[in-house]
C-alpha cells in the first residue's frame, strides 16, 4: 500500500508543470540595485566563503587585516537587503584574533548549524582552527574545538545533525578528513580517532579543496594536482573506498592540449554525478574558457556529458582586452541545471563577475539571461580599487542565487525556485504559519518555511511513519516574519516523515513530507 502510495506521489511530482528559467538579472530590491562591496577594515581583506540564513540574511567569511600584517577570521553579516546589519559583532562585522604565534589568522570556509550558530574554519599560528560565533557575531565560548595537527582547515561541511567535516591539506602529498561532533571535539569513531589522511600526490593546491556528501553518508574531498584534479571518496567510518574509481581516487584532466587547466569547485547532480568546475586552456595563457566536467557515481568519466565527458562553453569577445574565462564555483539546481561562477570579458573591457547556466548533459543554455550569461554590475577595473573581479563563493538563497567575491556580494533574480516548483501555500495555525516544505518529495534536502507574528521560541521535530522521532532542532527567541529551517535528510531511508513546529512550548503545526532516494 505505501508502495503504491510513493509511485503514485512521484508520478504526481514529475507532473508538477515547471517553470521554465528564461532570464535572470541582479536583484533590484538587493542595495537598490547596484553590487554591493563591503570592507572590514581599512587594509587588505578577502572573503572566501558565504552562507545565507533562514531569513535570507547572508554571512560573508574570509580574511580581514585591521593592523598590517595582523590578519583575522572575519565575518561580515548583511541583511536580506543587502544593507549591514549594525546588530552583528561590532557594526555588522566580527574579527576573531586568536593572538597566537605569527598572528597570521586566515578563515577559508563558514558553515551554519541547525541553530544558525557560525562555524569558521581555517588557520591559526599554521595549525588548523576552527571557531563558532553566535548568532550576534560574539565568539561561543561552549565550541571546543580539538586540532587534529593539520596545517589548515579548508573546507568544512554541516551534516543533518550538526557534526562537521572538515579536509584539507596535511603535508605535501596528502589530504585528510575529520569528522567533530556539534561541539567541536572530535568524532573518535571515525577513521583514527576522529581523523583519517589519504595520499593523493604531490603538489596539491590548498585553495582547491572541497568537501562534497554524497546521500549514503560517503563524503567525495575534490581538488587539484598541477593540471590535473581529482576525487577522493571517504566511507562512512573514515576509510578511502577503493571501489571508486582507482583505488578510491578519481582523476580528470580540466587541461586543453598540453596547456594548464584548473579546478575549482564540484557539486552533485540529483543522480549522484559529480560535476567539476574549472577553467580550461585554448591555446594561450589569455585564452581560458569556462569549463565543467561529470564524473559517473563509480568515478569514471561520463562521456555523455559535453562532448566526451568534458563542457568546455564560454566564449570570449574577440576585442576583449584579456580573452579569458574562468569558473570558480558551481550550483545545481533540482532540475540539474548547471550554474558556472567565475569571471568573464563581457565586451571590450576588463573581465565582469559572471554566471554561466548549463543544460543538465553540459550544453550553454543559450535562454539564460544575456544568450546564457548573467553579468554584475561592476567589475575589478571598475569597482573599488584592490577589489578582485571573480566569483568565489555561491549559495541558494530559495529562488535567487547569492554570488560573492573579495569585497563584493550580489543576489540574481532566476524567475524560478530552486526546485523549480512555486512554493505552495503555507496553512496558519493560531500566531504563526508553518509552509509545505519544497520540493517535495525531496532527495535529500528540503526546506520548511514558517511565519511568526511575534518573537518565539521554536522547535522543529521530524518523525517516520511509526512515530519515532527521527530529528529535532531548537530556535531560541526567532524574531517576527518569514523564516525557513533546511532540512537535511542524507542519513534517513526513503519514505514518509511527519514535520512538526511547536511554538513557545504549547502550539504546533504539522505537516508530511516524503523522501526518496
Amino acid at each position: 500500500m505505501l508502495n503504491t502510495f510513493f509511485k503514485n506521489m512521484l508520478c504526481c511530482a514529475l507532473l508538477i508543470a515547471q517553470v521554465t528559467l528564461l532570464w535572470a538579472q541582479e536583484d533590484p530590491a538587493f542595495n537598490d540595485g547596484n553590487t554591493a562591496y563591503y570592507i572590514p577594515s581599512p587594509n587588505r581583506n578577502t572573503f572566501y566563503d558565504l552562507v545565507v540564513t533562514d531569513d535570507g540574511g547572508i554571512i560573508m567569511a574570509g580574511v580581514g587585516e585591521p593592523e598590517t600584517w595582523n590578519f583575522d577570521f572575519a565575518a561580515i553579516r548583511l541583511r536580506a537587503n543587502g544593507q549591514i546589519d549594525s546588530t552583528f559583532g561590532d557594526n555588522g562585522v566580527s574579527l576573531i584574533d586568536f593572538k597566537e604565534g605569527n598572528y597570521d589568522d586566515r578563515c577559508y570556509a563558514a558553515a551554519l548549524q541547525s541553530d544558525e550558530r557560525i562555524v569558521l574554519a581555517g588557520v591559526s599560528n599554521d595549525h588548523g582552527r576552527m571557531v563558532r560565533l553566535n548568532t550576534d557575531g560574539s565568539i561561543d565560548s561552549t565550541f571546543a574545538f580539538q586540532n587534529t595537527g593539520s596545517p589548515a582547515i579548508n573546507d568544512i561541511l554541516i551534516t543533518g545533525d550538526d557534526k562537521i567535516i572538515a579536509a584539507g591539506v596535511s603535508g605535501f602529498s596528502d589530504i585528510f578528513v575529520s569528522l567533530y561532533n556539534a561541539d567541536g571535539r572530535l568524532d573518535e569513531t571515525f577513521a583514527q580517532q576522529g581523523s583519517g589522511s589519504y595520499n593523493v600526490g604531490a603538489g596539491i593546491d590548498e585553495e582547491e579543496v572541497q568537501i562534497i556528501l554524497q546521500d549514503d553518508g560517503k563524503i567525495i574531498v575534490t581538488g587539484r594536482v598541477d593540471n590535473r584534479n581529482f576525487a577522493v571518496r571517504v566511507n562512512t567510518g573514515g576509510v578511502i573506498d577503493s571501489s571508486y574509481a582507482a583505488n578510491g581516487i578519481a582523476w580528470v584532466d580540466m587541461v586543453y592540449s598540453s596547456t594548464d587547466g584548473e579546478q575549482a569547485a564540484a557539486a552533485l547532480q540529483s543522480d549522484g554525478k559529480l560535476i567539476m568546475a574549472g577553467s580550461r586552456e585554448t591555446g594561450s595563457f589569455y585564452l581560458h574558457k569556462m569549463s565543467a566536467a561529470r564524473l559517473n557515481t563509480d568515478g569514471s568519466i561520463d562521456s555523455t556529458f559535453g562532448q566526451n565527458g568534458y563542457a568546455t562553453v564560454t566564449e570570449t569577445p574577440l576585442n576583449a582586452s584579456f580573452k579569458e574565462a574562468e569558473a570558480r564555483f558551481v550550483l545545481i539546481d533540482d532540475n540539474d541545471f548547471i550554474y558556472l561562477g567565475g569571471r568573464k570579458a563581457k565586451s571590450t573591457g576588463w573581465w565582469n563577475f559572471a554566471i554561466t547556466r548549463l543544460t543538465p548533459d553540459g550544453q550553454l543554455d543559450s535562454t539564460f539571461a544575456d544568450n546564457g550569461y548573467a553579468y554584475t554590475g561592476g567589475s575589478g577595473s571598475g569597482g573599488v580599487a584592490g577589489s578582485g573581479e571573480t566569483i568565489t563563493a555561491m549559495a541558494w538563497d530559495n529562488d535567487k542565487i547569492v554570488a560573492g567575491g573579495e569585497f563584493y556580494v550580489n543576489r540574481f533574480l532566476t524567475g524560478k525556485t530552486a526546485t523549480g516548483m512555486e512554493k505552495p501555500a503555507a496553512q496558519t495555525v493560531r500566531s504563526f504559519q508553518l509552509g509545505a516544505n519544497y520540493p517535495n518529495p525531496f532527495n535529500p534536502v528540503t526546506t520548511i518555511p514558517y511565519t511568526l507574528g511575534s518573537a518565539a521560541d521554536v522547535t522543529l521535530r521530524v518523525f517516520d511513519v511509526s512515530g519515532r522521532r527521527v530529528a529535532e532542532y531548537h530556535y531560541k527567541n526567532r524574531a517576527p516574519g518569514n523564516h525557513r529551517i533546511r532540512f537535511n535528510g542524507f542519513n534517513l531511508s526513503s519514505g514518509l516523515y511527519f514535520y512538526r513546529l511547536i511554538v513557545e512550548g504549547n502550539i504546533s503545526a504539522n505537516r508530511r513530507m516524503i523522501l526518496l532516494k
